[in-house]
């Protein structure tokens, strides 16, 4: 659209020209500089139209240059792209967030609401972006979406999390625990069985067997072991809350990050980002409890028990975690750990290479579809 414009813009800035060189544009006389070349040099940039054309030139250069440094295709910019793929955007304090599911996006999303004035911001569900009355970068107008991503007056964030724990987390929370209030009949394991079995059924023939099928079965880490998961949901199921984090936004739009946190941080982190943008001792120092129904909001953000988003010590990530289920998601995540910009440390190895588990036949059991040397080998 924005390609269509310039190019009426230009057509008609081209017609113009053409009119006043037929019409004779003319300027009072001077006879002292009436003979100057010089002087007539000057009149002739400064007509009408050649300032029009100018000022096109201009534009179309910004527009071109503007297009090198941002990917505009990325869904960040869409209106009604998906579930919080556009960015918060806090104009006070001219900050843009980008969230990222299981690294506290509840918190963060309560965190803004407070900074706009919202009463009710401790106790009110904040996570659906068609009702937490945030603003969304999509919604903006394009000069704007590209001053917010551009300006150096502009903070642009993120919150990254080690892709081994933020997995578990998913897995916890998606796959063993039940969905929102209005999903009936309630069972463990809802988001999985609506999200990936109802949605990628034909690629999955897993969602055909037990424990899957019939809906009603509870899902456990008994009959759904974390190990399951990783085989044959984790890349089999597009799902942004296991999602590489790397794939968060097009390459060309992660140059315009310019503060990254960590999940593992997350207190020193936030603080150190509140800082940043003036806005910690009036809306991070004081006011949060240890949760929402807490009368004493004395704490700072993130001062409080991270117990329901953590998932604790290299022994409670070993409990759920096999040989192989460490293998395959080191090696799906390698983007993630690779990525400059997120600094990770790459884990150490919660067990040596080689060896089988009870999980595996736990796998055989439920006769995975695709085997795992299948997938060490893509």
């Amino acid at each position: 659209m924005n390609q269509v414009l310039y190019i009426l813009i230009v057509m008609a800035t081209m017609m113009m020209i053409y009119i006043s060189t037929r019409v004779g544009i003319t300027y009072p006389p001077n006879n002292d500089t009436n003979n100057d070349p010089e002087m007539l040099q000057n009149q002739q940039i400064s007509s009408p139209g050649h300032l029009l054309e100018m000022a096109v030139v201009r534009n179309i250069d910004n527009e071109v240059e503007s297009n090198k440094i941002i990917d505009w295709t990325d869904s960040i910019f869409q209106k009604d792209g998906g579930w919080d793929d556009a960015p918060i955007v806090i104009e006070s304090h001219k900050l843009l967030f980008f969230t990222v599911p299981k690294n506290a996006c509840s918190t963060f999303k309560k965190l803004f609401r407070r900074m706009m004035g919202y009463k009710n911001w401790l106790i009110f569900d904040a996570h659906d972006p068609e009702t937490n009355g945030l603003k969304y970068l999509g919604q903006y107008q394009p000069d704007k979406r590209k001053e917010f991503m551009t300006s150096s007056d502009w903070t642009r964030a993120i919150f990254v999390r080690d892709p081994m724990e933020r997995t578990l987390s998913a897995y916890m929370d998606k796959g063993l625990k039940t969905g929102p209030l209005d999903w009936k009949p309630s069972i463990t394991g809802a988001h999985i069985k609506r999200h990936c079995c109802e949605l990628w059924n034909k690629r999955n023939p897993l969602c055909e067997l037990s424990p899957f099928t019939p809906y009603e079965t509870n899902l456990t880490e008994y009959n759904f072991p974390f190990e399951s998961f990783v085989v044959s949901f984790m890349r089999q199921c597009q799902d942004n809350h296991w999602n590489q984090q790397i794939l968060r936004m097009k390459p060309k739009n992660w140059k315009r990050i310019n503060f990254v946190g960590h999940f593992e941080n997350i207190q020193n982190d936030t603080r150190r980002l509140l800082k940043k943008i003036g806005a910690y001792e009036e809306f991070g120092a004081t006011g949060w409890g240890k949760s929402s129904s807490d009368t004493n909001n004395t704490l700072s953000i993130f001062e409080k028990n991270l117990a329901g988003h953590k998932t604790g010590s290299g022994n409670y990530m070993k409990k759920h975690y096999s040989p192989t289920a460490e293998r395959l998601v080191l090696k799906y995540y390698r983007r993630d750990y690779s990525f400059d910009l997120f600094n990770f440390t790459r884990p150490e190895k919660l067990f040596e290479r080689g060896g089988t588990t009870k999980i595996r036949s736990l796998n055989n059991k439920l006769k995975m579809p695709q085997s795992v040397e299948r997938q060490e080998r893509e």
